[in-house]
C-alpha cells in the first residue's frame, strides 16, 4: 500500500508512539517505587500516608518540573498502576495503551469499592483496552463504563452522582488569591483574571 521509504517512515512513527507510552508508564512505575520507599521509611503507618504522598508529590514535581498539584496528579495514576490496575498496567508498560487511555480507565474505574470487582474489571480492560486506542474520549469512557457496569453497576452510579456534584465557587481576598470548590478544594491564584475571563 506504501511505497518503502514510506512504510519505513510509518513503522518510526508507530513506535515512536509505543515508545512514549512505555515511558510515560515506566515514569509512572518510578513514582509508584518511590512512593513504596518512603512509606516503607515511616514503617507504612497510615497517619503518614497523606504526609508522604505530599512529599512524594513535591519530590515528583522537582524532578519533573512541574507544579505540586500535577506531582499529585502523576502520584494519583502511579498509585492506580500498582494498587487497583496491575493487569492493565502491563498493557500500559508494554505500549498497547498510551496515556490517555490510561487516565481515562483510572477515572472510570476509581470508584469501585469491591476488591472482586475491581479485579474482574481489571483483567477485562487489560483484554479490551488495546483495540481502543482510535476511539474518542467519550467512546472510550463508554466502553469503560459498560465494562465496569457488569461488575458493580453502582460504581457507575456514583460516578455520576460525583460528577453531578461538582461546582465552582470563586472568592477574592485582600491577598488575591481565591478557592475553586469542585467535590475537592484547591486553591487558585489570580482571582480577578478569572472573573474577567468569565464575565468578558
Amino acid at each position: 500500500m506504501f511505497d518503502g521509504d514510506a512504510a519505513v517512515v510509518l513503522d518510526r512513527i508507530g513506535e515512536a508512539a509505543r515508545a512514549e507510552a512505555r515511558a510515560a508508564a515506566e515514569r509512572l512505575m518510578g513514582i509508584g517505587e518511590l512512593y513504596a520507599m518512603r512509606l516503607r521509611e515511616h514503617g507504612e503507618r497510615h497517619e503518614w500516608a497523606a504526609d508522604t504522598s505530599d512529599a512524594v508529590a513535591a519530590e515528583v514535581a522537582a524532578v519533573l518540573r512541574t507544579s505540586v498539584a500535577m506531582g499529585h496528579s502523576n502520584l494519583n495514576y502511579a498509585r492506580a498502576m500498582r494498587e487497583r490496575l496491575p493487569r492493565v498496567a502491563e498493557v500500559f508498560l508494554a505500549g498497547d495503551i498510551d496515556f490517555r487511555l490510561f487516565r481515562i480507565i483510572v477515572y472510570r474505574t476509581e470508584l469501585i469499592t469491591d476488591a472482586d470487582a475491581r479485579a474482574a474489571v481489571d483483567a477485562r480492560l487489560a483484554i479490551r483496552a488495546r483495540r481502543w486506542p482510535s476511539m474518542t474520549g467519550r467512546k472510550l469512557a463508554a466502553e469503560v463504563d459498560r465494562i465496569v457496569a457488569k461488575a458493580d453497576r453502582d460504581a457507575v452510579r456514583r460516578t455520576r452522582e460525583d460528577l453531578s456534584d461538582r461546582y465552582l465557587n470563586v472568592v477574592a481576598t485582600e491577598t488575591g488569591f481565591s478557592w475553586e470548590r469542585t467535590n475537592k478544594a484547591e486553591q487558585l491564584r489570580d482571582a480577578a483574571g478569572i472573573k474577567l475571563r468569565a464575565t468578558a
